[in-house]
């Protein structure tokens, strides 16, 4: 019984010296790094979109390559043809 009252006291200790430093409210320094932190994330979001836009414009110009290059495989192949007659 003792023993158990013992490990309950030392537990109490434990958990309330734990709230003991603990403070509900962050400091300046916290609000300016999770300010900071913030406009990073902005900032790289940004980034990303700009990354995410070029992209599409470089798919954009890779697929009317394409097409340029199919239209010249067929524009050879008939003067090959009318070549060949």
């Amino acid at each position: 019984m003792k023993k158990t009252c013992s490990i309950f006291v030392v537990g109490v200790l434990v958990v309330a010296s734990s709230f003991i430093g603990c403070s509900n409210k962050p400091s300046k320094e916290q609000l300016q790094q999770l300010n900071n932190l913030k406009a990073e994330v902005s900032s790289l979001e940004k980034e990303v979109s700009a990354r995410e836009a070029e992209k599409a414009a470089l798919l954009r110009s890779i697929s009317e390559k394409q097409e340029q290059i199919a239209q010249c495989t067929e524009d050879t192949q008939a003067l090959q043809s009318r070549i060949q007659k």
